[in-house]
C-alpha cells in the first residue's frame, strides 16, 4: 500500500539536496542530488456512526483535526 493519507490525499513528494551554500561562482557548481520526501503517516482507528471502525492512515496534519472535533 502507498504512502498517502487517506483523509487529504497527500503523498510522497521530490526534491532536490544541495551539497552546500549557493553563493558567487560555486552557484552553478553545487552538487545536487534527488530526494524523496515522505509525509509523516500515523495508522488510527475511526469510528463509525453505524458501529463500525476501520485502520485508516492519515497524516499528522489530519490527526491533529480529528483530535481537536
Amino acid at each position: 500500500m502507498a504512502n498517502i493519507c487517506e483523509i487529504c490525499k497527500k503523498g510522497t513528494m521530490t526534491g532536490r539536496h544541495i551539497k552546500h551554500k549557493q553563493t558567487g561562482g560555486w552557484a552553478l557548481k553545487a552538487p545536487r542530488t534527488n530526494r524523496k520526501l515522505s509525509p509523516n503517516l500515523r495508522t488510527i482507528k475511526v469510528a463509525y456512526e453505524k458501529g463500525g471502525t476501520e485502520k485508516v492512515k492519515v497524516c499528522m496534519k489530519c490527526y491533529k483535526r480529528l483530535q481537536a472535533a
